[in-house]
């Protein structure tokens, strides 16, 4: 897995099984603890990606918005960039 791949190479990983759950670990985390990526992947239950992205827009002044996102998802899936914002600043 990616996860297993990043760890391999002495990257600390925290994993979320959906968005609302990695939105709570994020506003959880003091910001000196703010990971220096997330790797969001769009189709996950509960909340998928593109509501996890909306969340953060929501906020733009938070320290979370100033992570680098890098976005996957499956192949033929339909998703565009084309509403969403690729620059929060």
């Amino acid at each position: 897995s990616i996860s297993e791949a990043l760890e391999f190479e002495d990257i600390d990983v925290i994993q979320a099984e959906n968005g609302q759950v990695a939105l709570d670990i994020l506003k959880s985390l003091p910001v000196d603890k703010l990971p220096g990526m997330i790797l969001l992947d769009l189709q996950m239950p509960v909340m998928d990606g593109h509501q996890f992205l909306n969340e953060l827009l929501k906020q733009p002044t938070n320290p979370i918005n100033l992570i680098p996102i890098i976005v996957a998802t499956a192949k033929g899936s339909g998703f565009s960039l084309d509403n969403i914002p690729l620059a929060l600043e």
